[in-house]
């Protein structure tokens, strides 16, 4: 056996810090208490937060890019529609909804959206009647492209509204209760059909970020 002196005991170490705490307790109150524990255990370092990632999220990738909502709100009041906001629960995106004059309800167009240039989608809805053998419900969907696709390349542009056209009126295309999905430049298209046993169909296209 060498002569080497015994290393303290963990207890015995918290024996240290328990009795400079007390002291410092009672010496200065709390905020010897505070200084009597950082003279025992140290002060933290402070450390620099870490940068991020070049390739992490970036949050806007979530909005229609190049868009706000006086800007959508503006454009479909020239077309005729009404807009009004809407109330959500808390922490949901904020709602505008935004109805064709003297349409009925049967177009209409609904926004989402985080703040006033934080858009994140612009849903249009078409109520088509069997005997209706109008271009209603094409044409609000084609002006629905024209303002959510504004700032994507015209490739991309005319690539939509072909694809609308193709879906539009053709109910018997899209099979009930299901959708169809594209993507033109950085947009994404998504229409959906559901049709009533009288022939009536409500169409829905959903623009939004891809």
């Amino acid at each position: 056996m060498t002569g080497q002196a015994p290393r303290p005991s963990r207890l015995a170490g918290r024996l240290v810090i328990a009795a400079a705490a007390m002291v410092a307790l009672v010496v200065g109150g709390t905020g010897g208490l505070v200084l009597g524990t950082e003279l025992v255990l140290g002060s933290p370092e402070p450390r620099d937060l870490p940068d991020l990632p070049p390739d992490f999220p970036d949050p806007s990738v979530q909005y229609l890019p190049g868009l706000t909502v006086s800007e959508v709100t503006s454009s479909l009041a020239g077309l005729g529609f009404e807009c009004e906001e809407l109330s959500t629960w808390p922490g949901a995106p904020d709602l505008q909804e935004c109805l064709e004059a003297g349409g009925g309800g049967r177009l209409s167009a609904r926004i989402e959206y985080d703040s006033e240039s934080a858009v994140r989608a612009l849903i249009t809805s078409c109520y088509r009647r069997a005997e209706d053998t109008t271009r209603r419900c094409e044409d609000g969907f084609q002006s629905s492209v024209h303002i959510a696709l504004a700032s994507q390349p015209p490739a991309a542009r005319e690539q939509a509204r072909d694809w609308v056209e193709r879906y539009a009126e053709e109910v018997a295309v899209i099979r009930d209760g299901s959708e169809v999905v594209t993507r033109a430049g950085e947009i994404a298209l998504t229409m959906s059909v559901v049709s009533f046993d009288d022939g009536d169909a409500v169409y829905k296209l959903d623009l939004r970020r891809a």
